[in-house]
């Protein structure tokens, strides 16, 4: 049996970086990950046929973050800001976005008159119910349940207001090479500091006393410590018995699992499809060439982006929230001809020709991954409340710490929260 003083369940963001702090305050630490990798819901692909790292999960830093840019220098590794427009396909013309979002004066109007929090679909009835804000409204449900993962009959209004106002585009950047490199720098440095890390160690049973942990893996190994961090996603605290993720907690802690299953936690379908070459770049829309960064549609997989502006024949797509959730349990082959349909619809082309050009695809349906059930967490209606409270360690044993636990849905929530509790736990 292996002792340590702290044990962490999860090598995601996290848990790594949890595991670096505590680490450089002297503790000693073990990892315990379910997955054969380390990262979590960020899982970065080296394919030789294709011409960039394949990302099929987190892939962004959405603005000026302070951590994850912070650690990204640390490490000197690099990050690039977006490139290229937004532009939206509608009626079968594309155009640039400032062409295709009507009603945005309105819906600032709406937004400043809201004051007490309700839900996004409380929100869109009560100020955008007006058949004449028809539109805007389906632009607002599109954007909170693409964007946020989110359902609309719990997502906070107060949360999108936040969110709409403080959005810039501009600041939008992506790690050089994925997400990954920076998870495998943070591993490094834990195992120089003396870390260790058990893959595909399923924690089954957490049987806990004030300053003593037992953890009995599905492999019946077992390791203890004086203190325990749960880093793992909000899906497995939400989940049942019967589920691979499940950890049986001895004593109980019914009062979390209640707690966990009030916050929201958001499905997502991603693909990523390599073509004979970037045919957007010199298709008869020429507004597109050198030019395409996001491409929202209304049809199909309704949001698609680019790597760069230059001739790199990927394109992503992305389809999130409860049209996401409908597609537990469809096969990728059904994901990949729907791809195929909404990429001809969108481009004027044949399904067969659409068909054709792909050369390689990739499709994550984290809804389906055992060790995830899903994407990731959206703010909801009471949300930070509960945040607070399921953050709170028990008998100073066990800790709670992930991206569903702070201003959830990103890597640098995961880290922020890993940060913060790794310094309670010190």
């Amino acid at each position: 049996m292996s002792h340590t003083d702290i044990l962490i369940i999860g090598a995601g963001a996290s848990g790594l970086l949890a595991a670096r702090e505590l680490l450089r305050a002297g503790k000693t630490v073990r990892i315990l990950e379910a997955r054969d990798r380390i990262g979590g819901r960020i899982h970065t692909l080296y394919d030789a046929a294709f011409p960039h790292a394949v990302e099929m999960g987190a892939e962004f830093v959405h603005g000026k973050l302070p951590i994850t840019l912070g650690l990204l220098k640390e490490y000197g590794l690099k990050h690039q800001p977006l490139a290229g427009r937004m532009f939206y396909a509608k009626d079968g013309k594309i155009g640039a976005e400032q062409d295709q979002i009507p009603g945005a004066k309105e819906l600032d109007e709406a937004l400043e008159n809201l004051q007490q929090d309700m839900t996004v679909q409380e929100f869109l009835d009560a100020y955008l119910g007006d058949p004449a804000h028809r539109e805007l409204y389906g632009n607002v449900q599109g954007f909170v349940e693409g964007y946020d993962a989110a359902d609309i009959d719990r997502a906070s209004a107060l949360a999108f207001k936040k969110e709409w106002h403080n959005s810039d585009p501009d600041e939008q950047s992506r790690p050089v090479g994925g997400y990954h490199p920076l998870m495998q720098e943070l591993w490094n440095e834990c195992n120089t500091l003396g870390g260790r890390l058990s893959l595909s160690s399923v924690a089954k049973r957490v049987q806990w006393e004030r300053n003593r942990v037992e953890i009995t893996t599905s492999r019946e190994e077992k390791f203890t410590a004086y203190k325990v961090l749960v880093t793992v996603p909000l899906g497995v605290l939400q989940c049942k018995p019967e589920d691979e993720a499940y950890i049986d907690f001895v004593p109980g802690i019914p009062e979390k699992a209640a707690l966990a299953a009030k916050l929201g936690y958001g499905s997502v379908v991603k693909i990523v499809l390599r073509f004979s070459d970037a045919f957007w770049n010199h298709s008869e829309h020429k507004e597109l060439k050198n030019r395409l960064g996001f491409l929202f549609s209304e049809t199909g997989i309704p949001v698609w982006w680019t790597q760069e502006t230059e001739d790199v024949p990927m394109l992503t797509g992305w389809l999130g929230g409860p049209t996401a959730d409908a597609l537990k349990g469809v096969p990728d082959e059904m994901v990949l001809h729907e791809a195929v349909v909404t990429l001809a619809q969108v481009f004027g082309l044949s399904k067969a020709v659409m068909h054709d050009m792909i050369q390689g695809h990739y499709i994550s349906q984290w809804t389906e991954d055992p060790f995830a059930l899903g994407a990731y967490s959206y703010a909801v209606v009471n949300g930070e409340l509960y945040k607070r409270l399921l953050s709170q360690p028990i008998e100073n044993t066990l800790f709670f710490a992930g991206e569903a636990l702070d201003e959830g849905g990103t890597v640098e929530a995961a880290f922020a929260s890993g940060v913060k509790v790794a310094g309670l736990m010190g």
